[in-house]
């Protein structure tokens, strides 16, 4: 299950609820494409301490196409909505939860169909990279390198299927819907509750010291 914050992405509320989280746009640094736990994964457990302690992030760096493709996004979604029939929503952040009790991770979708109970992750990328998605998407897959997002979202939400689109305003942009694969989703839960129990390690140890 998960609780979902009503906020714009981007927002200082955004930011606050993020904050010392495990994100699903960060799954890669935790679990690799073949289910492996990542060499990176407790440079990600280090990073939620120390944003939990000092109650801050570090200033984080927006590329060209990073802005670019946030300028894209209502367009992107009205686009998807309109040519392929859905009807998803902007959202905040979903985090996910254990009975009512708040979990590590989260994550932030671009959009959910909630009628469908379906997700959208959406690139909105240059031209050379919106031609990579468009290519994977039309023969059928998620692009690699985001598996981890998506599968962790299907983790976080419950949902059956998650959306992959990539939009260019200039050229076909194209959609795929793609289901859970029930066995990495285990290896991911597994991952990430080693990294909570860590964190919590580490938060405590780093607290009995200020004391």
């Amino acid at each position: 299950m998960y609780r979902l914050v009503n906020c714009d992405q981007g927002s200082e509320l955004w930011f606050k609820e993020r904050l010392g989280i495990l994100t699903a746009s960060r799954f890669n640094k935790l679990i690799t494409n073949g289910g492996k736990l990542s060499a990176s994964w407790e440079k990600e457990v280090n990073r939620c301490v120390a944003e939990t302690i000092l109650k801050g992030q570090d200033e984080g760096f927006q590329s060209d196409a990073m802005i670019r493709g946030q300028s894209l996004e209502y367009e992107g979604i009205d686009f998807f909505n309109f040519t392929y029939g859905y009807n998803f929503e902007r959202t905040g952040f979903l985090r996910a939860t254990d009975n009512g009790v708040d979990l590590l991770y989260g994550c932030s979708a671009d959009a959910i169909d909630f009628q469908r109970s379906l997700g959208l992750e959406m690139k909105c990328p240059l031209s050379p990279a919106h031609i990579g998605y468009m290519s994977d998407i039309l023969n059928g897959f998620c692009p690699e390198e985001h598996k981890q997002q998506v599968q962790g979202a299907l983790l976080i939400t419950g949902f059956d299927k998650w959306c992959f689109g990539s939009y260019h305003p200039e050229l076909r942009s194209p959609i795929i819907e793609i289901g859970r694969d029930e066995e990495y989703i285990k290896k991911l839960e597994e991952i990430l509750a080693r990294c909570t129990e860590e964190f919590y390690k580490r938060l405590e140890l780093e607290r009995a010291k200020a004391q």
